[in-house]
């Protein structure tokens, strides 16, 4: 048995509950595909950015719970929560993910650097 990675992702009032395990990229939102969760090819990309950016595509197979907002809110959670559990996966992966996992932080702290 692959292990479970876990990770949450929140943004405005939805909540992303992400269980990521090795497998052949199925991918599970509320007991949908994401095809029929997730209309537009934009939220997909947005959704699948954080595999791309580190080269996990069709590694993983994703099962996630949403609650709250619309569905523009739920993909930026999904995509949080998903960069979460990537980062338990390899913590190496960090500053991969860190434009995802921690996108407040870094506007703070480029601007600190910047216009100083």
């Amino acid at each position: 048995m692959s292990k479970v990675l876990l990770g949450t992702g929140r943004r405005k009032t939805s909540v992303a509950r992400v269980r990521l395990s090795e497998g052949s990229g199925q991918y599970i939102f509320n007991g949908k595909k994401i095809d029929d969760y997730f209309p537009s090819p934009s939220m997909r990309m947005k959704i699948n950015k954080p595999f791309v950016v580190v080269d996990l595509e069709k590694k993983f197979d994703l099962h996630v719970n949403l609650n709250g907002s619309g569905l523009s809110a739920q993909a930026d959670a999904v995509a949080l929560g998903i960069s979460r559990a990537l980062i338990k996966y390899d913590p190496e992966l960090r500053l991969s993910l860190i434009h995802i996992s921690e996108p407040t932080r870094l506007r703070r702290i480029s601007y600190a650097v910047f216009c100083l």
